[in-house]
Order: structure tokens, then sequence, then C-alpha cells
């Protein structure tokens, strides 16, 4: 597997994901900004992003129901890739995660929106 290493390396925090992504207002909205061309030209590698994602899931539910944390699943790539490079870029105030985002690279970005956009919507 490719990404065996990197696996093995990764530290990143990511259940703290959990924290204020908000369920609305994502596609379209100028607020958050465009995400580079070249981030939304990526292709992200599913598997490697159900890895990743093993940590968001634990407080960004799939069914929605976390106090308020909104779930993830279901999003289009653009709209996930968007709202993390906001994040990242520090155009949406959370600085739990503004600092997950900032620990992204373009491509584990890509590998997680990719993911979760083949996971159907949370169901409310």
């Amino acid at each position: 597997m490719p990404h065996q290493n990197l696996y093995r390396s990764l530290s990143l925090p990511l259940a703290v994901l959990a924290l204020a992504m908000p369920a609305q207002g994502i596609e379209g909205d100028g607020a958050i900004g465009a995400a580079p061309a070249a981030l939304l030209a990526l292709d992200g590698d599913v598997e490697w992003g159900a890895f990743l994602a093993a940590e968001c899931t634990t407080c960004h539910q799939r069914d929605g129901a976390a106090d308020g944390i909104p779930a993830v699943t279901g999003w289009s790539e653009d709209a996930f890739r968007a709202v993390m490079h906001a994040y990242r870029a520090g155009q949406r105030a959370n600085p739990s995660m503004q600092t997950v985002a900032g620990r992204l690279d373009d491509a584990e970005i890509a590998a997680l929106s990719a993911y979760f956009a083949t996971l159907p919507p949370a169901q409310d």
C-alpha cells in the first residue's frame, strides 16, 4: 500500500474535527471562500480518506446526532474541500478546526473529501 509508511507516521488529532463544522451554508456560501483550483483538481484516495476519517467520525457521527456537531457524510467533495481550506486559511473562526486543517495537506483533504462524499448524508 503506497501510504503505509505515512499511516504509521500520522499523529494528527483528527478527532477534534468534531468542533464547529456547520452543516448549513456550505455550498456556495461566499463566507467560506473558494478552495484553490489545485486542491479542487486533486483526485482523492477514498481508501486513504477512510483511514484518516476514523478519528473524525468519533465526533462527527454519521447520523448527525452529536450535540450540535454536524455530520460530514454526504457532502460534495468541493464543499468539504472549501470548508477545510477556509479553516486552514483562517477564514472560518474555530481554533480547533483551524489547527486540524492546518496540519492537513492538500492530498489528505482531498482523500477525506472523497471518502465522506461516498457516504450517504446524515438522516435528521
